[in-house]
């Protein structure tokens, strides 16, 4: 069994690194700032990474205070953001062909997860507003792009849900549409809210998926 982080940010690789120990390779969301659409699409390409991964659909908006030792790097098209990438002592320019070649490899290891992995995948999409709550369509797409690529894998995809969007409710339950489609409804244990929601119960989750 393994866990993979689908974003929308990098508190879902550091809680699955917490719930591990620190284990696993570097998959392509793991420190991005991203979407369910832009998820989808790169699902979509994921044998043809030069249709998004080109230095012109990317824009340097420099060093941010909250993150001085990188970069900030935006994608021009999709919800694709990048901040522990580019080094602040490196241009945007010195450094793009590394960025590229590690998420070519990033997407290159997720296909070959989904095409010879023979246990359970459990992608973890955390949805923080209500602005990123996939589609019906967009979770029937997912499914169906990874039964393209493998009828065989074994696969979950799990939403976790924080008390703040509970309102939604009956939309995000619609998105359950098949048994691969898993909804988490987290708790709070009410401590101070921060970037990595530490108040939040990833860990009683991912135990709990490991029942699955």
């Amino acid at each position: 069994m393994v866990f993979i982080s689908l974003g929308s940010a990098c508190l879902v690789r550091q809680s699955i690194d917490i719930f591990n120990g620190f284990r696993g390779e570097t998959n392509f969301f793991d420190w991005l700032m991203t979407n369910f659409t832009t998820v989808l699409f790169v699902f979509q390409h994921l044998n043809n990474p030069e249709s998004f991964l080109t230095i012109e659909k990317f824009i340097d908006k420099g060093i941010t205070s909250n993150n001085p030792k990188h970069r900030f790097i935006d994608h021009l098209q999709l919800n694709f953001s990048s901040l522990h990438d580019f080094p602040a002592e490196q241009s945007f320019l010195d450094y793009y062909q590394i960025f590229v070649e590690k998420y070519i490899r990033r997407m290159n290891r997720l296909k070959n997860l989904i095409l010879n992995y023979n246990q359970v995948i459990n992608y973890i999409l955390y949805i923080p507003y209500c602005e990123f709550i996939p589609t019906i369509e967009q979770i029937f797409y997912f499914i169906i792009n990874i039964r393209e690529l493998n009828p065989l894998c074994n696969f979950y995809i799990h939403l976790l849900i924080p008390p703040e969007i509970y309102y939604e409710k009956e939309k995000i339950d619609k998105l359950e549409i098949c048994f691969n489609v898993k909804i988490h409804y987290m708790i709070s244990d009410g401590s101070i809210l921060n970037i990595q929601r530490t108040d939040l119960n990833f860990k009683e989750i991912y135990e709990k998926i490991l029942t699955l």
